[in-house]
């Protein structure tokens, strides 16, 4: 966006701060895993803070004032839903949500009319600006689905139930639990469906009868250690994952996250397949 500095009047400096955010995010999709850190941002603001960029670069930024106005500033905007930040004792990075994004477009869609000498001449361009708009939320939802396409070939994820179900929880802006827990209801019922166990059998239970050391129907191996360690793994699947994504709502789950535990399951329900195709006939163990 081409701004004067009289587009900045009446407005704090979160969102100043705000508006660099989105400049500096581009077109790239909204909550992409690069983010964006507070030395980014201070680059932009280094006339209003009075510093330079090397003072940015030094070692006195981490604990300077100029970079707790900034980190103030992202609080305040990741309160308001403006931003999503990821705070650690290192360098903070952060991205602009779909309402940050909105917020500061709508901005520079006021600006613009008010620097236009007619209604004719501001119709124009808020068109522009919406159509802009509309093609930047496309292009990021083609770039999400691109990159989930790459990394979603049936080398990758070959169960087709899982892929069908999943695909487009994967490419969505963000709730990523939703993955999370589609995934696990697809082993959970492919586990059940494996040892022809009632609809009411659920969770840790149904994977301590289908796998358990002791009478497990689904055996990987003569060795009841390793055995364990089987049962251990898929229950693990239903107490940690299922059991929080199944009653809770979690929002700390990445789109890369939610991939690679696609994958996982993948691996656990071939390995399933495997097994429950010789139902009756043990599994040796690796010498």
């Amino acid at each position: 966006m081409n701004v004067t500095e009289d587009f900045f009047k009446g407005h704090d400096f979160e969102d100043r701060v705000l508006y660099h955010i989105v400049e500096l995010n581009g077109d790239m999709p909204v909550g992409y895993e690069g983010g964006i850190t507070e030395a980014d941002i201070a680059i932009r603001l280094t006339k209003e803070l009075n510093i330079t960029p090397a003072f940015v670069h030094s070692g006195q930024f981490h604990s300077s004032r100029e970079r707790g106005f900034i980190l103030a500033a992202i609080q305040e905007l990741n309160k308001a839903g403006y931003v999503e930040r990821l705070a650690v004792s290192g360098p903070w990075t952060v991205h602009p949500t779909r309402r940050g994004r909105n917020y500061v477009i709508k901005w520079h869609e006021e600006w613009e009319r008010r620097n236009k000498p007619t209604i004719e001449d501001a119709q124009p361009t808020q068109s522009r600006l919406r159509d802009a708009q509309e093609a930047w939320v496309e292009v990021a939802k083609l770039r999400r689905e691109l990159q989930i396409a790459k990394k979603t070939l049936p080398s990758l994820i070959a169960d087709d139930e899982l892929r069908q179900r999943c695909e487009d929880l994967l490419t969505a802006e963000d709730h990523y639990d939703r993955v999370i827990r589609e995934a696990c209801v697809i082993l959970e019922n492919r586990v059940r469906t494996a040892i022809g166990a009632n609809k009411d059998v659920v969770g840790t239970g149904l994977m301590e009868m289908a796998f358990g050391p002791k009478g497990g129907q689904l055996r990987f191996s003569t060795v009841d250690q390793e055995q364990r360690g089987v049962m251990e793994l898929y229950r693990g699947i239903m107490a940690f994952f299922r059991n929080t994504t199944g009653h809770h709502i979690i929002d700390t789950y990445t789109q890369d996250d939610a991939l690679r535990f696609v994958a996982w399951i993948d691996l656990l329900l071939a390995m399933l397949k495997t097994v429950s195709a010789n139902i009756n006939v043990t599994v040796p163990s690796t010498p």
